[in-house]
């Protein structure tokens, strides 16, 4: 009862989030609040939708059972973990399906048969009987049109060759929208703006760097209002962009969402055994999707929802629709499962990374082995989204890994569920068990050195563990909390891979009778070995009990797995896990909102700043010393032709005017800056590099992490008039502004540069902050004007856009310091204990007599002007009060949900 007490809180908790996010919507659709937060609308929208998104995927979490998710490559051992998991300790796995008929051996009756991957599906084994109609025993969970658009598009991008797919033009998005508008129509079902903006969200997060997504950037917006009032045919064709308009992949796209269509977009169906019966022709054998290439001749399955049509499916299309076959055990193999369900994922597998439209011509199958791959990588994207992995077991066999993807995907769920920085993870359970399997190998029966058996293992360690996943210094396998290696690694065993070598077998039963006495100095040997093995002893809580659990007879090692895996498949322990989770959403959703609330206490506005600065400063300094400074800068700046591009297509709704009343003026260049109250330790930290020879500003301390970025739609429909130097301006700062926000999505530039989303967020925001506070967007307005002559009507698109990205990468390459007054530009205390200005041109010199010896660490000088000119525009964006009058009512409104978001952070 305490259990579902807790656990009904945190649903709480994360309903009242969520609201509050609402809210903050709300507030940004008041006309006089969009004005305050300027050119940053838009995308600050996008998060906040996203956020609360987020928030709302936390609410249902916790209110699903707990899962335990065994996932890995392909033939990694996944299917034996899982049959020992789920079976009673003295018998067969038997299913508990509801009617006559209903309690069957799964692994004799149901699983396929067969070496090789057998599954394109999530198996969910659980004690929680479902609620079928009488008639349909098995319960599926459907893919949704939104997810089978993501399958098609992970498959786009990851098996296609993406240098031979043209990106779209500007002009063909712009076309594709101005035909398909008109064809909107009302009443539609299956797909949402939600929905479309978690594809957005999906595309930035995964192949955000791909030049073809990039080129995306026109159509999000309009795709949102119009893609879900488009009928189905249309639907297919305006999303088929997604996926480089290739239309087999658009025929299977409308294929199956007719079949969704006609049982009315449920989430979840039932149907009775013919689906899984014969054995030979069930929907769970992957072999059921070579239907999918040749669709006539297929025996159907009557489904339907818990209420609504029913409708017939041929198996083909309904084996590529499941994401999830239920089913219930007989008998309850463990006490944890109980209240945890198992979930059994199909195997990751290899890439084809070639031409789509030549494998399509030319492959045997080519749409069942594009879709199964998209789906099986969808699907692991799609629990993970939805927080429905309480724990992963991830199965690792013996060989080199071959999934490339695999370490970006348990990357992602760490960072998803435990944090991006070891201070976050050490905050949590850890809730990953990495599985060692095919343990067997290792007993080979070849004497050696001890020394020889000591490799042996350290090989097995670098080839699971160290080599795919730890290679960098600052990787979790190597720094999992505060500076403590990753050690929750297991050993298994498989008892029915016959070791006659070293075991003794039961001659009528085939069971493990005992270890031969005449091998014990082996066995002892390659203990040893293993024990000795550095990375062993790194990375397993207790070597020697991994090795007898390992050991064990007739086990394998399951019962020392189940014993550890027990104490976080506890509901409290997922009531922790979504608390932490919801407050990294609160903490975001507080940084998103924070720079356009107006304190009255400066003084406290002032600490809090300084506190924030003090650690960004922390954590680029330790960027500089890992060389990746510049790149940092880079990411920060924006791209001339990217800008090029979307000064190109203006929006429907703009109108160019040679002049008109500077009504603009007053509101022009508004832009929010993100900022939040963080606890602040007082510490020195180190100067650029390991060589500085000036004390940086302020103080010390650690940085959590987490947020990221979304999409939302524009909606003003109305008819604007800008001048062409107002509409640059607008373009310029948009484009800037949508980049920064999206870099925070970017996990591969994330880990490239060194940050984690949430203090990138900080760093880019305070520039965004400062730019509004300086009227950046007024000031490029005037760049343009004075530059009007250079734009000739062919040449004005690119001389708009190196104007724009010129004066735009020039406020971040000085923080500001170069649009600053004077006297607002940051002090830099010198060796000799006076101050220079920051980015203060070097004097002139006629000859080269006064040069010093030694050239000038220009290096450390420019990292060093940038840290205090950025801790300067910290101060300053603290100290601006916006120049203008307050709505005191707005401004306490938007403090009420501050307010009531940080309640959520301390729940």
């Amino acid at each position: 009862m305490k259990g579902n007490s807790v656990m009904n809180q945190t649903a709480e908790n994360c309903h009242k989030v969520a609201g509050a996010a609402q809210e903050a919507l709300q507030w940004l659709q008041v006309a006089n609040n969009a004005e305050r937060v300027g050119p940053e609308l838009p995308a600050v929208k996008r998060d906040i939708q996203r956020l609360m998104s987020r928030a709302r995927k936390l609410h249902t979490a916790s209110q699903r059972n707990m899962c335990a998710g065994v996932y890995g490559p392909s033939q990694a051992g996944k299917s034996f973990l899982v049959s020992v998991l789920a079976r009673p300790q003295n018998g067969p796995l038997m299913t508990n399906f509801s009617g006559s008929g209903g309690v069957r051996d799964f692994i004799k009756e149901v699983n396929p048969e067969g070496e090789g991957e057998s599954t394109g599906l999530v198996t969910r084994f659980t004690m929680h009987q479902p609620n079928t109609p009488e008639g349909f025993p098995i319960q599926l969970r459907l893919l949704s049109e939104a997810d089978i658009a993501r399958v098609l598009i992970n498959t786009f991008f990851k098996d296609g060759d993406m240098k031979v797919e043209t990106p779209p033009s500007a002009e063909a998005i712009n076309e594709l929208i101005t035909d398909y508008r008109p064809r909107m129509v009302s009443g539609m079902a299956g797909l949402t703006a939600d929905d479309m903006h978690d594809i957005h969200e999906y595309v930035a997060k995964n192949f955000g760097q791909e030049a073809y997504a990039a080129q995306l950037r026109g159509y999000w917006d309009a795709a949102a209002e119009i893609a879900p009032s488009l009928g189905p045919a249309d639907r297919g064709e305006f999303l088929s962009l997604l996926w480089g308009g290739h239309e087999p992949l658009t025929g299977l796209f409308r294929r199956l969402t007719e079949h969704l269509s006609n049982l009315g977009h449920p989430a979840e169906i039932y149907c009775g055994f013919d689906a899984l019966f014969p054995r030979e022709e069930s929907i769970i054998d992957v072999k059921m999707l070579a239907g999918l290439d040749h669709p006539n001749g297929h025996q159907t399955v009557q489904v339907r929802g818990q209420q609504g049509p029913q409708s017939m499916i041929p198996k083909p299309d309904l084996t590529a629709l499941t994401a999830e076959l239920v089913v219930p055990m007989h008998e309850c193999p463990w006490p944890l499962f109980e209240h945890t369900d198992l979930l059994d994922f199909p195997g990751a597998r290899s890439r084809f990374k070639e031409p789509i439209a030549r494998r399509l011509e030319e492959g045997d199958s080519p749409l069942k082995d594009m879709f199964l791959r998209g789906k099986v990588a969808y699907l692991f994207d799609r629990y993970v989204a939805e927080q429905e992995l309480t724990s992963m077991l991830l199965c690792i066999p013996d060989s080199n890994l071959e999934v490339t993807d695999l370490p970006d995907l348990v990357q992602e769920w760490i960072t998803e569920t435990h944090g991006a920085t070891p201070e976050e993870r050490g905050k949590s359970d850890c809730i990953l068990f990495f599985i060692l399997t095919k343990f067997d190998k290792h007993l080979g029966d070849s004497a050696g050195s001890s020394d020889d058996e000591k490799t042996r293992f350290q090989r097995r360690m670098e080839a699971s563990l160290i080599d795919p996943f730890g290679k960098m210094t600052n990787s979790w396998p190597n720094n999992w909390a505060g500076t403590e290696r990753f050690t929750n690694c297991f050993w298994l065993r498989n008892p029915n891979y016959f070791a006659e070598n070293i075991i003794e077998y039961d001659t009528s039963t085939k069971r493990e009778v005992g270890f031969l006495t005449h091998k014990m100095d082996r066995i002892n040997e390659l203990r040893d070995g293993c024990l000795r093995a550095d990375a062993v002893q790194h990375h397993f809580a207790d070597p020697m009990r991994a090795w007898d659990a390992a050991m064990a007879l007739n086990d394998g090692g399951i019962s020392y797995l189940v014993e550890k895996l027990t104490p976080v498949c506890n509901p409290s322990v997922k009531a922790r896990q979504i608390s932490v989770q919801l407050a990294r959403v609160a903490t975001s959703l507080v940084d998103k909102l924070a720079p356009y609330y107006i304190s009255d206490d400066m003084e406290k506005r002032l600490t809090e700043k300084r506190q924030m600065a003090d650690q960004l400063v922390a954590l680029m300094n330790n960027n500089f010393a890992q060389n990746r400074f510049g790149s940092m800068l880079d990411s920060l700046m924006v791209d001339a032709n990217a800008l090029s591009d979307r000064i190109a297509r203006p929006a429907e709704n703009i109108r160019f005017v040679n002049s008109k009343n500077s009504a603009s003026e007053s509101g022009a260049g508004q832009a929010g800056g993100v900022s939040i109250p963080l606890p602040g330790g007082a510490a020195g930290i180190a100067l650029p590099g390991a060589a500085a020879s000036v004390v940086l500003p302020g103080n010390a301390a650690a940085v959590t992490a987490s947020a990221t970025s979304a999409s939302d739609q524009d909606e003003a429909n109305k008819v604007r008039q800008l001048t062409r130097p107002e509409f640059y301006a607008e373009c310029s700062m948009a484009e800037w502004i949508d980049n920064l926000h999206a870099n925070e999505q970017q996990n591969k530039l994330l880990g490239d540069i060194g940050f984690d989303g949430t203090s990138y967020g900080k760093i880019s925001g305070e520039l965004v902050a400062a730019a509004r506070r300086m009227r950046l967007q007024d000031q490029l307005r005037k760049a343009f004007e004075a530059n009007a002559a250079r734009f000739g009507q062919d040449a004005q698109v690119h001389a708009a856009a190196t104007v724009g990205s010129t004066k735009i990468n020039d406020f971040v390459a000085t923080a500001s310091m170069n649009f600053a007054e004077a006297n607002e530009r940051a002090d830099i205390p010198t060796a000799e204990g006076g101050s220079r200005k920051a980015f203060a041109q070097n004097g002139h010199h006629d000859n080269a007599d006064d040069l010093p010896e030694q050239p000038r660490a220009d290096a450390v000088n420019y990292a060093t002007d940038w840290f205090f000119s950025f801790y300067k525009a910290c101060e300053l964006n603290a100290m601006d009060s916006d120049s203008g009058t307050v709505d005191v009512e707005a401004n306490s409104k938007l403090g009420g949900i501050i307010s009531d978001l940080r309640q959520g952070i301390t729940n």
